[in-house]
């Protein structure tokens, strides 16, 4: 069976819109960080999503299901690191692999740019993202109480 989805780049004119809605309805509320109305503008957010890189799950319909944007991190003597920065799919469009899809695109790239593991946060309570990550290999290192977050990491040459 063919996916019901494509995964492409963000392009800005057309996907915006739809995922500042998805990080606003899909993300915003599960965070306990504190937000500052300028963090959560338009223009705040669309110069985010602008840093780093940005993949886009296509519908069949053409409309975005999910996204995911991520950023590679380097440092003098440290080896590149993968960050997803925020990953969300629509409510309606979970449970076809559409999140597992971003994801393995979004670690192919980091492996691509020499980053030896990936990170994110996940925020306490959003214990489906919690799931989907161990599932997908990530394993929890450390909990941010000032943030309630668990920051998750995975090697991305395990043999190495």
């Amino acid at each position: 069976m063919a996916a019901a989805y494509t995964i492409r780049p963000y392009r800005h004119r057309q996907d915006t819109a739809a995922i500042l809605r998805l990080i606003r309805r899909e993300l915003v509320p599960l965070s306990h960080t504190p937000i500052g109305r300028e963090a959560l503008t338009d223009r705040a957010l669309t110069a985010r999503i602008r840093q780093g890189r940005t993949l886009v799950a296509d519908g069949q319909d053409g409309e975005v299901k999910g996204f995911v944007h991520f950023m590679v991190t380097s440092r003098p003597n440290v080896p590149a690191l993968l960050q997803i920065d925020m990953l969300a799919v629509e409510p309606d469009s979970r449970g076809q692999g559409i999140g597992s899809a971003l994801l393995r695109e979004a670690e192919l790239y980091g492996r691509s740019r020499r980053c030896t593991a990936a990170s994110l946060f996940v925020d306490e309570g959003n214990d489906r993202a919690h799931l989907f990550y161990l599932r997908a290999g990530y394993r929890a290192i450390q909990y941010w109480p000032s943030l309630r977050c668990r920051e998750l990491y995975k090697p991305l040459f395990p043999d190495i």
